[in-house]
């Protein structure tokens, strides 16, 4: 939309290479940890360049967690995409989402932090805009 062809063509291939990622992992019902860390490495890539990089992010993956390890595929993906547009769309400044995946009493922990302006404030905001478009001109 800026006419910037760089930007669009950067965000081009990284869009055709995660719906391959996407693809691909769908065909079955678990996914190794490394390549759902990549998928979801590369979507939150994305999501960046869409928020013209207002955020930052960090992937921790604790030493003692196998990235052969297999979990459900899809399943985290639509909690950082929550974090990202929701907790963080509406924060004016210093915008950080961390995604940890720990290993604690032979249990993996995957934890999702955000510094959003959190559920309460969201949904004031979000109420706030839908009492603005019902109005009558």
């Amino acid at each position: 939309m800026s006419h910037d062809t760089l930007t669009a063509n950067n965000y081009l291939t990284k869009f055709a290479h995660l719906i391959r990622l996407f693809l691909d992992s769908s065909r079955s019902r678990f996914i190794a940890l490394g390549e759902e860390v990549r998928l979801l490495t590369l979507y939150i890539e994305l999501e960046k360049l869409r928020f013209d990089d207002k955020f930052e992010f960090e992937i921790v993956l604790d030493a003692n967690v196998s990235k052969y390890f297999e979990m459900p595929t899809m399943i985290l993906q639509p909690f950082i995409e929550n974090a990202i547009n929701h907790g963080l769309r509406y924060k004016k400044r210093e915008r950080i989402i961390k995604y940890k995946i720990l290993y604690r009493s032979r249990t993996i922990i995957c934890k999702i932090e955000d510094n959003g302006v959190g559920r309460r404030n969201v949904a004031q905001i979000q109420s706030k805009s839908r009492k603005g478009c019902n109005r009558k001109a």
